[in-house]
């Protein structure tokens, strides 16, 4: 039979708070099944895949050209293009 190690906390005293990052928000989403909105695009923005759509090219050339400063973008909510 495994155990776990001893604890150095008394067990009815609670465990210290840890602040909320967006990768902790994003594992609490995943593990919780909440949904992300549909869209993070503000009115008269596009998203990533639109606009690669729109050109026909690959998701994976806008992120590039993002990068190499061709085309300006901002980040969303947990740092999302």
């Amino acid at each position: 039979m495994l155990r776990s190690p001893p604890s150095s906390t008394p067990p009815d005293s609670a465990p210290a708070a840890r602040p909320f990052t967006p990768k902790t928000v994003q594992w609490l989403r995943w593990g919780y099944k909440i949904l992300y909105p549909s869209t993070w695009a503000h009115d008269g923005e596009l998203t990533v895949g639109q606009i690669a759509e729109r050109l026909g090219v690959s998701d994976g050339t806008i992120y590039y050209w993002i990068s190499a400063g061709h085309l300006a973008a901002r980040r969303g909510p947990g740092n999302r293009l």
